[in-house]
């Protein structure tokens, strides 16, 4: 099951010099197996330059959310996928910074309670990754034949 609703909170950003704190970010969940998972955070315009911001980064957060659950979230390698800047009536500007992060860790610690009996129903969503594919071997030969042999341990 894909995680229905974005998870919105503020972070550290940390580029290779400069780090930023406090700064409101939203995580784009995919709606589709084959999306991918993307940080979107919202910059002053006044404060940085679009120019000074790298391609890697890096991202770290702790909060409460509404449920009074502890989370953590951080990734070590963030890539900037580019900035879109904006202008609201107020002639204010600011921008949103777009980005994948990689190797993205959210780590929820529930509060335990007694009185809670009823069973707890957890989804987890796994990016596409050639790690957690099987270990097979394909071949192509001349005549347009592929085969593919799987290798497993059982």
């Amino acid at each position: 099951m894909v995680r229905k609703e974005n998870l919105r909170f503020n972070a550290e950003l940390q580029f290779e010099t400069v780090t930023l704190e406090n700064i409101p970010c939203e995580i784009v969940f995919p709606k589709t197996q084959n999306e991918k998972v993307i940080l979107e955070a919202q910059l002053k315009a006044n404060e940085f330059l679009p120019s000074e911001i790298p391609f890697i980064f890096s991202l770290r957060a702790t909060f409460s959310n509404a449920h009074s659950s502890l989370l953590k979230i951080s990734a070590q390698t963030v890539y900037n996928l580019g900035i879109r800047t904006s202008y609201v009536a107020t002639n204010q500007e600011y921008s949103v910074l777009r980005a994948e992060p990689v190797n993205l860790k959210i780590q929820e610690f529930l509060q335990r309670s007694e009185d809670q009996k009823r069973q707890k129903s957890f989804y987890f969503w796994l990016t596409q990754s050639t790690q957690l594919e099987p270990f097979y071997l394909t071949e192509k030969h001349y005549n347009g034949d592929i085969y593919v042999k799987n290798y497993n341990n059982k």
